[in-house]
């Protein structure tokens, strides 16, 4: 859902498609995934369910992921892919206040139809035990694919050459061509 809602928002503002996933198969964001389990948690031990609690849990939930997933981003991969330092009220350009109330008016909706919608179908996938193990292998080695990838294209721009079949993988299957338009807006932090 964040990443269809993301990319609509960038059609109706650069009035350009733009790849807005963190992964390089899955039309995935391990930030939104996290995001989600971590607001859905913050929702059920929240004592008092009042759409305050609810708004300001997502508020403060959703902006320490993101200034995490921003520092992580840039210290491991040696890029950042938001920069929000021309927003009023911002920290270190990781998160602003604007995008942060976002987050708070996207848990309210999250915990008021997705959650309650998604806790129903459940108990499906415990009825197909192997499908699930599955897809959590897939997202798994999606997630170390593209960590790998993105961490050799940092390499390649210090002009540090592969030292092993692996990387020397990386550099043919994703190049920084290919880079370029899975990850348009990661830029590499000097």
């Amino acid at each position: 859902m964040g990443v269809i809602i993301e990319t609509i928002w960038c059609i109706l503002k650069n009035r350009r498609f733009e790849s807005r996933k963190g992964l390089i198969y899955g039309p995935f964001n391990p930030l939104y995934g996290v995001a989600a389990v971590a607001l859905s948690l913050a929702i059920y031990i929240t004592k008092d369910r009042t759409i305050g609690n609810v708004f300001v849990t997502g508020v403060v939930v959703a902006s320490i992921l993101e200034y995490l997933a921003s520092y992580y981003q840039e210290k491991v991969v040696g890029t950042v892919s938001w920069d929000y330092k021309n927003f009023c009220f911002n920290i270190r350009g990781r998160v602003n206040l604007l995008y942060s109330l976002m987050w708070g008016v996207l848990t309210l909706a999250w915990g008021k139809w997705f959650l309650p919608a998604i806790n129903y179908y459940i108990p499906v996938l415990y009825a197909y035990p192997l499908f699930t193990k599955i897809c959590s292998v897939l997202m798994a080695w999606d997630c170390v694919v593209s960590l790998g990838a993105s961490i050799r294209r940092n390499k390649r721009r210090q002009n540090i050459p592969a030292k092993n079949k692996v990387e020397q993988h990386f550099d043919y299957f994703y190049n920084d061509e290919v880079m370029d338009v899975i990850y348009p807006n990661s830029k590499f932090v000097d």
